[in-house]
């Protein structure tokens, strides 16, 4: 790796200023995605209504529940722990649900939930009572359980079997109030099985805003273990079915039960197929997850799959501690560099320079960090190879399927507390291999470390690969299709990838990897942090001549940084085009 090099306040500002300014057309509007969360029953795991909704990441906020209504039955709320409504203690509650709305997040009080005893309906005009009731205690501004606050809408999450119970009627009754000068917002939260047995009918006014449907339970044919395809088929029933002006939500429970799709298989093989939905709204929560930041970016951002890679353990005075690194928000995959030894009947090794001595136990205590990292929805994985190759080489397709099998359940099945790690369960594998025009059976490790994929584990896969095309040691690897991304280091190795050689070079060449990798890969460009090798392109012209361009390509993934530096830390963000992260850039630049 090389060394560091101090860059004057100017240098910073310009890569700064010039990052902002090119990534500035690739903004792009959330309006008509969200993420909706309940919030209500969990005080010790979703905090206060006001933390949830400073995050950023929640469009609709759904207070669970209103326990008690219809059939004569007094209204009573239900926030559990949080706060007493029927003493008065939740009228507090009224400057916290006034804060959110400030910030744009709809607030809807949701009607039912678990307990069905005492939420049924008894009649048409029983539902027009019970409208009329929720109008006037939470819509209208009244002083009621939460104070004098207009609260922006009802939910129903209506789980009594088989009841059509007059919902339909209570929906009407409340979008009759819906005016000019105010809106009801009306929402759903209906079962997987197509159609929902209880509130059909109030779906089918075409009233309801958005319905989310409940991909956790009560079908078998929605559980993950059916695989993504089925899930996909009832899907499409109801995105085809949905009246035309209501958002389809994908409803998915972070307690993950049985039934439930791992994070990643939510975010790799579901959402990417039904975001294109016409009717497609985004992704509703069963309640508040550390993994939030996450899925926004996936459910809502059209180019989520663009990001920051970093490799992280070869310059201990640089790149600070790992939980450092993640704790910037910056970063949406970590490379431990490197596992250097391996292969060939060798015992693996890990070598994270001054961090840790791995072969005495000391690097253990980084099952903690990386833990932490993964709860911020950053990918964590372990990088094979660098630039010692003495120690890292495949001897044979079984040898591959050996070193294969080593990784998996040293690093990657968590359950190992022996290993160099701890039992920490690492995301997937990266390959930084640079043994110079040898094959080394690199794609009979790629297909052994895929075969452990599962719905409930991805094993996510990358490579570093050289700007030569194609590249001799893991072409083959590459041609697998089975990487999520290749890197392609912009920096070394071909003049024809150096700056001088002018950026029509660059991009032809960059072309070149984008129009040959197999679908569904990404590429992303590998830069070289504070170098000042003429190979690097200044900031000005990677900004302007190169990016604007390349991230254009379908396949454009991110940026690769080969180091990590304290200074270039708030330079490079911009390029995981997100909103958020620019924004964050734009408040660095105020304080230079």
């Amino acid at each position: 790796m090389a060394a560091a090099h101090s860059q004057s306040p100017k240098t910073l500002l310009l890569w700064a200023l010039s990052l902002l300014i090119a990534f500035s057309p690739l903004m792009r509007s959330s309006e008509a995605c969200g993420v909706s969360v309940y919030w209500g029953q969990n005080l010790a795991q979703e905090g206060s209504l006001s933390e949830l909704c400073e995050s950023g990441y929640y469009s609709y906020v759904n207070l669970a529940y209103l326990s008690t209504f219809g059939c004569g039955r007094k209204l009573a709320l239900n926030l559990t722990d949080h706060c007493d409504a029927a003493s008065g203690g939740c009228k507090s509650l009224s400057t916290e649900i006034q804060a959110c709305q400030s910030r744009g997040v709809k607030v809807l009080l949701s009607v039912g939930g678990n307990d069905t005893r005492y939420n049924q309906l008894c009649s048409a005009q029983d539902a027009k009572n019970v409208a009329d009731d929720l109008y006037k205690t939470f819509l209208m501004g009244s002083d009621g359980p939460l104070g004098e606050v207009s609260l922006d809408g009802i939910d129903l999450d209506i789980e009594y079997p088989g009841s059509v119970n007059y919902w339909d009627y209570l929906v009407k009754a409340l979008a009759s109030y819906r005016s000019p000068q105010k809106n009801v917002y009306l929402s759903a939260r209906a079962s997987c099985s197509y159609p929902d047995k209880d509130i059909g009918p109030a779906i089918n006014t075409g009233l309801l805003d958005h319905v989310a449907v409940r991909f956790y339970e009560d079908n078998p044919q929605c559980y993950c273990s059916a695989g993504p395809a089925k899930i996909l088929e009832t899907w499409n029933k109801w995105s085809s079915s949905l009246p035309e002006g209501n958002k389809l939500f994908f409803s998915w429970s972070p307690n993950s039960p049985a039934s439930q799709c791992a994070l990643d298989v939510l975010i790799n093989e579901i959402l990417p197929v039904i975001k294109p939905s016409p009717n497609y709204g985004g992704v509703m929560l069963l309640n508040a997850d550390s993994h939030v930041s996450t899925i926004h970016q996936a459910a809502c951002d059209s180019n989520y799959t663009c990001g920051i890679s970093v490799y992280w353990g070869q310059s201990l005075n640089g790149e600070g501690s790992l939980i450092e690194l993640c704790e910037t928000g910056y970063y949406n995959y970590v490379n431990l560099a490197f596992l250097a030894t391996f292969g060939c009947g060798r015992k693996i090794r890990l070598n994270l320079t001054d961090h840790c001595d791995a072969d005495s136990g000391g690097c253990k205590s980084l099952s903690t960090e990386i833990q932490a990292c993964q709860n911020r929805g950053v990918k964590v994985l372990l990088s094979l190879g660098g630039n010692d190759t003495r120690y890292n080489q495949l001897c044979s397709s079984q040898d591959a399927k050996n070193v294969a099998d080593d990784l998996y359940n040293t690093f990657l099945k968590g359950s190992n507390p022996d290993g160099p790690l701890g039992d920490v369960a690492l995301d997937g594998i990266d390959m930084d291999i640079e043994y110079p025009g040898s094959v080394n059976y690199w794609d009979y490790l790629v297909e052994a470390l895929a075969s452990y994929r599962s719905p409930q584990k991805n094993v996510y896969l990358s490579a570093s690969a050289s700007c030569s095309f194609p590249d001799k040691d893991l072409g083959a690897a590459i041609n697998t299709g089975l990487l999520d991304h290749v890197a392609v280091r912009f920096y070394e190795d071909n003049p024809q990838c150096y700056c001088s050689a002018g950026s029509a070079k660059i991009l032809d060449t960059w072309n070149r990897w984008s129009s040959s990798l197999p679908e569904g890969n990404h590429l992303f460009y590998g830069l070289l942090p504070n170098s000042n090798a003429g190979s690097q392109c200044k900031p000005e012209v990677f900004t302007t001549e190169i990016l604007p361009v390349i991230s254009s390509s379908p396949n454009y993934g991110g940026v690769m940084l080969r180091a990590l530096y304290k200074d270039i830390s708030t330079i490079y963000p911009a390029a995981a085009c997100s909103n958020e992260a620019l924004h964050r850039e734009q408040s660095l630049i105020s304080a230079l």
